[in-house]
């Protein structure tokens, strides 16, 4: 995992659960997904097509499969209580005007992308990143 935070030195902000992913990732945050992220907005801001919180976790994921990758959510009362192993994306409240994600490893909080470092107050949702088998079927990181 290499700590990326939101604002970057060209000004732009980036979304902070793209910044978790490429974080885990180790990639650019630059990369199509936030590109197709933007497009999706744009649709939204046009009124072409309502955007939703589903789009940007559907957008991920059509990355993630390009790379033998998948999210898995859990979500609900679950979340609260859910320890996952490994590396994860947590979403909760915080202190700012919206939702936020930040980076988990074997179910503890490692990096916040804000570059407030509000964190999030509790964890409302978990998204695991696993891995494809070549058949196509999920499976366990």
């Amino acid at each position: 995992m290499t700590p990326l935070f939101q604002n970057r030195y060209d000004g732009k902000k980036l979304n902070c659960f793209y910044t978790c992913l490429a974080s885990i990732l180790e990639i650019d945050c630059d990369i199509e997904l936030t590109e197709k992220f933007k497009k999706e907005k744009l649709k939204e801001e046009r009124g072409e097509k309502e955007f939703e919180y589903n789009s940007q976790i559907r957008i991920a994921n059509d990355y993630l499969r390009s790379i033998g990758k998948f999210l898995e959510f859990i979500g609900n009362e679950e979340a609260s209580t859910f320890k996952p192993s490994g590396w994860s994306i947590a979403c909760g409240p915080t202190d700012g005007p919206q939702g936020h994600a930040v980076v988990a490893y074997n179910g503890n909080i490692v990096h916040d992308p804000s570059p407030y470092q509000r964190g999030i107050n509790e964890i409302y949702e978990w998204f695991l990143i696993k891995n494809v088998k070549g058949d196509g079927n999920e499976k366990d990181n």
